[in-house]
């Protein structure tokens, strides 16, 4: 995971998975983030506690997570287009990420890079 200057990376929410949901099939997740104003952030997915990579290869700010059912986790991208302030970034996508087996796919829109 690529680090960016501002400070090292810091949790910021992740999923809160009750122990009664058990471990087979749960895509759990968490974000961290470097801090400071529009921090650009890294959505990390497990599952029975290993660590299966990120989202995206490159953290991305204006993010949002949600938690769809047990394995499927969906991230609602925000991005500035030319002309755009950067607190109100009008771009977005959403990219749906479903667990199977130890796998992670994604389907949806992704900021540019």
């Amino acid at each position: 995971m690529q680090r960016l200057s501002g400070g090292p990376w810091q949790v910021d929410e992740g999923s809160t998975d009750p122990i009664s949901a058990g471990c087979d099939g749960l895509l759990s997740w968490m974000t961290v983030e470097t801090g400071g104003i529009h921090a650009p952030m890294h959505i990390l997915f497990f599952t029975g506690g290993t660590y299966l990579g990120t989202a995206t290869s490159q953290p991305h700010a204006y993010t949002q997570v949600s938690r769809q059912s047990a394995n499927v986790v969906q991230a609602q991208y925000h991005w500035p287009l030319d002309g755009d302030a950067l607190c109100c970034p009008q771009g977005s996508g959403t990219v749906t990420f479903t667990l199977t087996g130890t796998t992670v796919q994604a389907n949806g829109q992704f900021p540019p890079n």
